[in-house]
């Protein structure tokens, strides 16, 4: 969940998606980046028991568990782990996901665009920009699984200002490679990406020369964080940039460096 975030009005955030195991369990989140495409964290399917078919996104959705008539669900077809992910060092911490059919795109569902192809930090640390995941209670006072699955939640989102890759490393005894990582946190009020939040976009609003007007992008992708809620902790994320060769490629399915789950 993301610590005292504000709720998000319906529509806000239209790439915003959901991932679920067996039609209920919520256990990621994400971005839509095409009508039938997903970008999220590869951490979300670390467990190779779990199948494509097992899997179900759920886009348009405001509120968990609610009768929105702009909610649609579409079952996973394929998983494409990026073949360098890393458990342990969180490295390459991506996936890109083919869904068994199209998302009717409309008001409240709607792709994000990808950055440019580039190592180079787009978002240099002081920057501020948007994070968005979904409310869920706190560890203390979590459900179990059987009152989880019927437990509303809504789209929480925070402004987050990206820190310095100095302040990343202090932050973290896992190894922090600046090139393919980002941190960032509120700096006053606790507001951080915490523990089931994972793959949720973090995003920013450029000028595009081309189209001559404003669009989103997906700079970044939640990775992992520690001890959520502490004042002295930052929330972590894959960059975007890096691997938008890759992400292209899986989507025109050419042949690329990938591994099929």
């Amino acid at each position: 969940r993301t610590v005292r975030g504000n709720k998000a009005a319906s529509g806000v955030w239209p790439w915003q998606i959901g991932i679920f195991w067996d039609r209920r369990l919520p256990i990621c989140g994400g971005a839509l980046i095409g009508e039938q495409w997903i970008l999220t964290t590869a951490h979300c399917f670390y467990s190779s028991a779990r199948k494509p078919i097992t899997y179900t996104i759920v886009a348009g959705d405001h509120k968990t568990n609610s009768r929105e008539s702009f909610k649609q669900m579409v079952p996973v077809a394929k998983i494409y782990v990026h073949s360098g992910y890393k458990y342990r060092t969180h490295e390459n911490d991506i996936a890109v996901v083919k869904l068994q059919y199209k998302f009717k795109l409309n008001k409240y569902i709607r792709p994000v665009c990808l950055p440019k192809a580039s190592r180079v930090d787009p978002n240099p640390a002081g920057n501020c920009r948007f994070v968005a995941a979904w409310d869920r209670p706190s560890e203390k006072h979590r459900p179990s699984f059987s009152r989880r699955k019927s437990r509303s939640r809504v789209i929480i989102h925070t402004a987050l200002v990206i820190s310095s890759g100095a302040q990343c490393r202090n932050s973290t005894k896992i190894p922090f490679n600046s090139s393919l990582m980002f941190c960032a946190n509120d700096g006053k009020d606790y507001k951080q990406t915490c523990r089931g939040d994972g793959g949720s976009p973090f995003i920013s609003e450029s000028y595009d020369r081309k189209s001559r007007g404003y669009r989103w992008a997906v700079n970044g992708l939640v990775s992992w964080d520690e001890q959520c809620g502490s004042a002295d902790h930052v929330s972590f994320f894959t960059r975007v940039g890096p691997y938008v060769d890759w992400i292209r490629s899986v989507m025109s399915e050419t042949k690329s460096r990938r591994r099929r789950v």
